[in-house]
């Protein structure tokens, strides 16, 4: 006869195999895995690339391919629920929220190619929910709102919203103080208009 463990027997049997994970301190994010997998590749050790490719998925509730290229990206609440094609590339400075998609589909570039993941510029924030999907093209500095669907390239400058995602709103150095914390979290606003519009 078959005993069937009591649902506190299972838990207590989980919490004793991963006590020292859970007593190890933070949960790495996504990046710091990220990172640590892409340095164990090029140092050769494919072994613990795949394990670091693994744990986003088991800690992170997310899929980042290592083949993915990823910039100085920060992810909310360190990563929930991602999901990165393994051609996407993502810029510097890039912050992405939960539950994001940064997939893939087939689109036709201007050149007459096919590109099937999308390309997201430098200083962008991809709020919760967000879907970015084909071989499109984001541009630098744009806010792309929470549950936006996005299958068209965006300009630089851009605040996106909606389904299909549309462009909302131009950043301008007039209104930039609504989207700077987003886009420049830290950096005085002053500093920021002289860095990225010259005034």
């Amino acid at each position: 006869m078959h005993l069937i463990p009591s649902s506190t027997s299972k838990v207590d049997l989980y919490l004793n195999a991963a006590a020292f994970l859970l007593e190890a301190g933070d949960i790495p994010s996504i990046y710091e895995l990220y990172t640590r997998g892409k340095n164990l590749r090029l140092s050769g050790d494919e072994k613990g690339a795949v394990r670091c490719e693994r744990l986003i998925s088991l800690l992170r509730n997310s899929s980042v391919p290592l083949s993915a290229e990823l910039g100085k990206v920060t992810f909310g609440y360190g990563g929930i629920g991602i999901i990165i094609h393994a051609d996407a590339k993502v810029g510097d400075y890039v912050t992405i929220g939960s539950n994001v998609t940064v997939g893939g589909g087939r689109v036709r570039r201007n050149n007459g190619e096919f590109r099937t993941a999308p390309v997201i510029g430098k200083r962008g924030y991809i709020a919760t929910g967000a879907k970015i999907l084909g071989g499109v093209e984001i541009g630098n500095h744009c806010v792309i709102g929470a549950n936006a669907v996005v299958t068209n390239d965006i300009p630089d400058f851009s605040v996106v919203a909606g389904v299909p995602g549309k462009v909302i709103a131009k950043i301008t150095p007039e209104n930039l103080h609504n989207y700077s914390g987003y886009l420049y979290k830290g950096i005085p606003l002053s500093e920021v208009k002289r860095m990225v519009f010259d005034c």
